[in-house]
């Protein structure tokens, strides 16, 4: 594997990339260059917790971080299958020759095969056609094209004609303009799903027919009723892991955005009943202790030092998101 990676520098003036925060810049920085990459330009195998661990991030300061770069349609990932697609990563790191693309034959196999790589997949047919014949034959030789699950998708095909109206399909069942944070609670109540029943029906449909379908309710119970992402993402893991027997009853009761909101106060309540009704301190709680700390051992604690520490407690989950 080639140990540098090209980056242009093109991408400080990018407007994107300037309305990053200083850790999704980091973060971006390592996706392009860090030792995940390989040949194929702009897409590799890797987890999240994997990445966050590397960069020495929490996992929820990476999610954050990298929900930036996806919100702005700068990255996609599948990441059930493990799967990250920088998707214009071909247009600064185009191929010198065809035996450069023939050279992607190995990092391709190693690829784990999903929907997300059989879109991956047309792209990078159209690129090399794009660059000529001699390019075009050197992918189609080197790179196997991903099988799809025919069967899946004429089943979700039928399904989508049959639920979905042509009256709401741009309100729900066609909208895909969803952020990050939707996505992890849709694969978070995929989870939960799988672990009341593997063989689930519900689990027969696409991780993206499935954002279609649960975003629209799971983005109002954020927007409308006011549960941030951070409390859906604790009921959802304590649904998909809860050992006590209220999250086993639960979990195989809640298997839509729909339920999930519909019972969130109930499923929270319950959450925080098993967990003996810990409760984490808010930031005002938690700022004014350090200042008690710092005034006792005759040391003084600046604002920005403040903030800097109950930021990186917040990303850890020890305090409430309620501001100072």
């Amino acid at each position: 594997m080639p140990r540098y990676r090209k980056v242009s520098v093109r991408m400080w003036e990018d407007r994107r990339f300037r309305r990053f925060s200083v850790h999704a810049k980091l973060v971006w920085m390592y996706l392009l260059t860090g030792p995940h990459t390989n040949s194929i330009p702009g897409l590799f195998s890797a987890t999240v917790p994997g990445l966050a661990a590397k960069l020495g991030l929490s996992e929820k300061a990476f999610r954050e971080a990298f929900g930036e770069a996806f919100a702005e349609g700068m990255v996609k990932a599948d990441e059930e299958a493990g799967l990250i697609w920088i998707c214009r990563a071909t247009e600064h790191n185009r191929p010198e020759s065809p035996n450069v693309v023939r050279g992607w034959r190995h990092p391709w196999d190693e690829l784990p095969e999903c929907t997300l790589l059989q879109e991956a997949y047309q792209h990078f047919k159209t690129f090399t056609e794009g660059l000529g014949e001699a390019f075009a034959e050197a992918f189609r030789e080197g790179c196997r094209q991903p099988l799809p699950n025919q069967e899946q998708e004429q089943e979700q095909e039928q399904e989508q004609e049959r639920e979905c109206p042509e009256s709401t399909a741009a309100d729900s069942c066609a909208r895909s303009d969803f952020g990050w944070e939707i996505f992890q609670s849709v694969r978070l109540l995929r989870q939960s799903i799988a672990e009341w029943r593997p063989q689930a029906r519900e689990l027969r449909r696409a991780e993206q027919d499935h954002v279609r379908r649960w975003g629209p309710d799971l983005d109002k119970l954020h927007r409308i009723d006011g549960v941030d992402f951070g409390r859906q993402e604790s009921v959802l893991r304590w649904l998909a892991h809860g050992a006590d027997e209220a999250a086993i009853f639960w979990r195989g009761n809640i298997r839509s955005g729909a339920k999930l909101r519909q019972h969130f106060d109930t499923l929270e309540a319950k959450m925080q009943r098993a967990r003996g009704h810990r409760q984490r301190p808010t930031r005002e709680q938690m700022g004014a202790k350090m200042r008690a700390i710092a005034a006792e051992r005759g040391e003084h604690l600046s604002d920005e030092q403040l903030k800097r520490a109950l930021d990186d407690y917040e990303a850890r989950g020890a305090v409430t998101n309620a501001r100072v």
